[in-house]
Parts: C-alpha cells; sequence; structure tokens
C-alpha cells in the first residue's frame, strides 16, 4: 500500500504549461521514428555515384587552379596562390581577419644587352641597316606598364606611340644608318618622342653639257688624255674662264706647241689645260663645249643619269650622328 503526501505543495502554473503540448511532441517523435525507417541502408550504386561526384569536384578544382597558373604565366606575372590578410582593411564583426584575393607580383622588364659579333649583329635587333656602337642596351615594349616602368615620366600617347616596338640607349656618340622609309625618334627630357633630323645624302656630280656658238672665244683642242663626258664627241671647244688667258693661249698657238696637257680642276666640271711652246708653258681654266647637234645628244644622255640618281637619292638611307640618350625607330 502507497503513502500519498496529501500535504504537498501546490504545482505552479508555469509547470502546468510545461505539460500542455506534450501530446504534440509524442507525435512529432513517432512521425521522425516512422520517417528514419523508411530510409533504406547506402547500396554499392550510390557509394559509386559518390566517389565520382567528390572526383568530379576535385577535377574541376584542379583545371580551374591551372587555368589560373597559366593565363597568369603568359602575361609574365607571378602568382602567390595562398590566401593573405589584408590589415588595412581591418577585421569583421567577429574580429576575425579578413581574406582577399592572392597576390599579384608584375614582372619588372630591364635592359638586355647586345655585343656586335657575327652571330648576333647590333644591326639586326635594333632595325637598323649599320652601327658604328660595339656594344648597345635595348628593351622590346609589348606592354603599356613595361613602357612606363622602363621610360619614366613618359606621356601617356607617347606610350602608345612606342608599344610593340623596340627601344635601345647609347651611352656614347655613335653613327647609324637606317632606311629611308624609317624616321628616329628621340626621347626627350619631357617624356615625349622627338623626331632626330638625319644628315641630308649628298648629291654627286652630274657634269652637265654646255653649248658653244661660232665666233665666241674657244680653243678647239683635242686633248689624248680628257676622259670627261665630252670626250665622245669630236669637235670640242674650250672656253676659258679668264678670257685673259685665251689671249696668251692664242699666242702660244701661232708660235707652235710642242705639248697640251689636261687634268680635272678643283672645280667640278672645269679642267686644267697646259699649253707648252719650248721654254713657254701657259695654264688655263677652261670647260669643254659641243656644237648644237652634239650638245643635243649629250643632253639627252645627261637628263637620264639626272633621272637615275634621283632615283637612288629617293631611296638612300639616312645617316645619323647621334649622342648619348634613349631612341627607337618607327
Amino acid at each position: 500500500m502507497r503513502n500519498f503526501n496529501i500535504d504537498r505543495d501546490s504545482i505552479s502554473s508555469e509547470e502546468v504549461s510545461t505539460f500542455k503540448d506534450f501530446k504534440s511532441i509524442l507525435r512529432k517523435h513517432s512521425q521522425t521514428a516512422e520517417d528514419l525507417a523508411k530510409i533504406k541502408p547506402a547500396s554499392n550504386n550510390s557509394l559509386i555515384y559518390w566517389t565520382i561526384g567528390i572526383i568530379g569536384v576535385v577535377a574541376t578544382s584542379t583545371l580551374l587552379v591551372l587555368n589560373s597558373y597559366n593565363k597568369s604565366s603568359t602575361e609574365d606575372k607571378y602568382v602567390i596562390t595562398d590566401p593573405v590578410v589584408n590589415k588595412n582593411r581591418g577585421k569583421d564583426k567577429k574580429d576575425n581577419p579578413v581574406l582577399v584575393d592572392p597576390v599579384v607580383i608584375e614582372k619588372s622588364i630591364e635592359w638586355s644587352s647586345v655585343i656586335k659579333t657575327p652571330q648576333q649583329p647590333i644591326s639586326k635587333i635594333i632595325n637598323v641597316q649599320s652601327s658604328s656602337a660595339s656594344r648597345i642596351e635595348y628593351a622590346e615594349l609589348k606592354r603599356l606598364g613595361d613602357i612606363t616602368s622602363l621610360l619614366s615620366g613618359i606621356q601617356n600617347s607617347d606610350a602608345d606611340f612606342v608599344l610593340n616596338s623596340t627601344v635601345f640607349k647609347l651611352e656614347a656618340e655613335e653613327t647609324i644608318t637606317i632606311s629611308n622609309k624609317n624616321e628616329l625618334y628621340n626621347f626627350g627630357k619631357d617624356g615625349k618622342w622627338l623626331k632626330v633630323d638625319f644628315k641630308p645624302v649628298s648629291m654627286p656630280f652630274i657634269e652637265k653639257p654646255n653649248l658653244y656658238q661660232l665666233g665666241e672665244n674657244g680653243l678647239k683642242v683635242h686633248f689624248k688624255d680628257f676622259k670627261g663626258p665630252a670626250s665622245k664627241y669630236k669637235n670640242i671647244y674650250w672656253k676659258p674662264i679668264d678670257v685673259n688667258n685665251y689671249k696668251e693661249v692664242d699666242q702660244i698657238v701661232i708660235n707652235g706647241l710642242t705639248d697640251i696637257k689636261v687634268k680635272n680642276s678643283d672645280v667640278n666640271g672645269v679642267y686644267n689645260l697646259t699649253f707648252v711652246s719650248g721654254d713657254l708653258i701657259v695654264r688655263m681654266n677652261a670647260y669643254p663645249c659641243l656644237l648644237k647637234d652634239d650638245f643635243n645628244a649629250a643632253m639627252k644622255e645627261y637628263n637620264i643619269k639626272l633621272h637615275n640618281v634621283q632615283e637612288e637619292m629617293m631611296s638612300s638611307p639616312k645617316q645619323y650622328l647621334l649622342s648619348k640618350g634613349i631612341y627607337t625607330i618607327k
């Protein structure tokens, strides 16, 4: 027989409320048990699916990492793949360090040096026809970042100007020759490229025929050692530069000549003539002249020669005398 304590304290209203939804708790527990009973043990096929899924995730992650590495390599960048803490951005609400993207360090461009050798000519590397330098430093600028880092203070428009170009620097006075189709530019102190003036190619001398009209002062003399353009014609008249010399020669010719000589003078197209009569010697400067028919034929030959020389001048290379500095060819 049990003893009942009829004098115990009464249950508070809070304690009674905790048991009001007891049946609901039992119902949920029953449903959970039934649901768990419906779950079947994992079969071998399920294990295969899980394994394939895990392998797929790993493979995808690996491809993404390799792709990121290859892309960085083509851009000449060194990539640190470990996440780093950005101390400057502070910390989050839980006072944990904030992780940021991997650090990317770009490879800096530097000057390369080339020494004149048969295997590696300087002219080929810096795109010139010839150079007096035995050693030149150069750089190939393929990115705007390379240009701004190598050429400090360069203007934006002038950075674009040398993109995908080769620049080179000279440490002393040098001479170079480049194609007539190209121009040479110097990197100025103001960060701009300035076109460099070149030494013009001198025009070669072409002796022009001279017309002789009958009655003019002139000596009809044939010199065996005369090699000028007019030497191919028989009737050559020599006009003196100084008329007084003509009178002296005319007198010595009357007395009879024992020897005559001709040679080039210091002036193109003018010749030094020597007339000898015994002990008497007379010299004078003169130029050859032709009669009208011979003159016309000689002028046709002259115009052809002049045209050919002008064509050569148009395609002749440009010669530069350069001082210390940085240059590019465009």
